[in-house]
């Protein structure tokens, strides 16, 4: 006795097609989110390192926080005064949320951070910072004119990287754009709202940028 093989019919597949998209489009936010975390939870490491780094500079310079480039003979941006005695990989200059290529040599490496140039810290000896736990020391150098995730920064070698308190919402690197990670002064690391980072009005907001506000 012959045995009747039963096929899925045309209505049973496109059920099954349609539960798969609707299951595809559950995941794929869930593993969007959770790729972003991975990538800020990186930035803040790459963060970490560079005031590891810059902490390590001040305890062989006097207190001071680097120098401008043409305080240096021969002529060097921070980047590179970093490089590689205090940070050995230029890898820990580039932001995950970066997409520029990656490069070990000097003069093509992308940098996705910016010191706080809104009063310059750069040459100034820390012990004059006021409020160092409250003063920010490096962020991202978001582009704040681009719609999408771009960056300021170029390679090194070009220009000194340099980033003033931001003056528009939602430019951050996360959490929809609205949070950044912060390096201190102190060296302690920090997730915050971009908002509230770029406010500049209150005493607080001050004290974030201008490293002798009283």
């Amino acid at each position: 006795m012959k045995k009747t093989i039963q096929a899925f019919t045309l209505v049973e597949l496109l059920v099954v097609i349609v539960i798969i998209a609707i299951l595809a489009g559950i995941a794929l936010p869930v593993f969007q989110k959770a790729q972003e975390k991975g990538k800020a939870i990186s930035d803040m490491s790459n963060l970490r390192q560079l005031g590891i780094g810059i902490q390590a500079y001040k305890g062989d310079n006097d207190g001071s926080i680097l120098a401008l480039s043409t305080d240096v003979t021969p002529a060097k941006a921070w980047p590179e005064q970093l490089n590689p005695t205090y940070v050995s990989s230029w890898k820990v200059f580039k932001s995950p949320f970066d997409t520029r290529t990656s490069s070990e040599t000097a003069s093509a490496a992308p940098v996705s951070y910016g010191i706080n140039d809104e009063k310059s810290i750069l040459g100034i000896d820390s012990s004059k910072f006021n409020y160092p736990s409250n003063l920010v020391m490096m962020i991202p150098a978001v582009n704040a004119a681009s719609s999408s995730l771009a960056y300021d920064a170029t390679a090194i070698g070009t220009a000194e990287v340099k980033v003033k308190a931001p003056t528009i919402d939602d430019r951050g690197t996360h959490g929809s754009r609205k949070r950044v990670n912060v390096l201190f002064a102190d060296g302690h690391t920090e997730d915050i709202l971009w908002i509230k980072l770029r406010d500049k009005t209150t005493s607080e907001g001050l004290k974030r940028w201008v490293y002798d506000t009283p």
